[in-house]
């Protein structure tokens, strides 16, 4: 398979970049190391880090502080700013990404409290969620223009499922550490 122009470019680039922040990075160490140049600004920078980590690190709500959602706010907007992104595409992910968390969240909570009542309820709880995520999906796909109503199904249901799936698959990681530590005896 040959390697795109773009991809060879890109790939180019990247590296030459790295080259040159290395190099940059290893005569500054060098210098740091030699002649402690940059103590006191490296002081300067710590103190000033130390202060923001506290005051961004303030609590808001069950263990999110503001800095936590600062930095998710960068993350979000960093491909917005990007050349090539596909705005309306990136938001519509993010959107089906959070829907994705919030199945996830919903079933797994909803599956730890059924859980106490016994395993048929778990069976029932599990079968009304996706009866509900079925019906509302087609409401919502439904509502859409007939050309977007395949396209925007599609996108739900995959959602919901990765939602679902990314449940399951945790918890199989959970049992499989819990083995592991009861075989290995920590």
């Amino acid at each position: 398979m040959a390697m795109r122009r773009e991809l060879k470019t890109f790939l180019v680039r990247l590296i030459v970049t790295i080259l040159i922040f290395g190099i940059i990075g290893a005569v500054l160490y060098f210098l740091q190391v030699q002649w402690h140049l940059f103590d006191e600004p490296l002081k300067f920078l710590e103190q000033k880090i130390a202060t923001t980590e506290q005051s961004m690190g303030i609590e808001l709500v069950a263990g999110i502080s503001i800095g936590t959602i600062v930095f998710l706010v960068f993350i979000l907007l960093i491909p917005i700013l990007m050349r090539k992104v596909n705005n309306k595409v990136y938001i519509k992910s993010v959107q089906r990404g959070l829907l994705s968390a919030f199945v996830f969240f919903i079933s797994d909570s909803l599956y730890k409290w059924m859980e106490s009542f016994g395993q048929i309820y778990v069976i029932i709880a599990i079968a009304g969620i996706v009866l509900v995520t079925i019906i509302l999906i087609e409401l919502f796909a439904l509502s859409m223009k007939k050309e977007e109503e395949s396209a925007v199904r599609t996108d739900l249901i995959a959602a919901v499922v990765s939602g679902l799936m990314f449940g399951l698959v945790l918890k199989v990681i959970m049992v499989i550490i819990n083995v592991s530590k009861s075989r290995l005896g920590l």
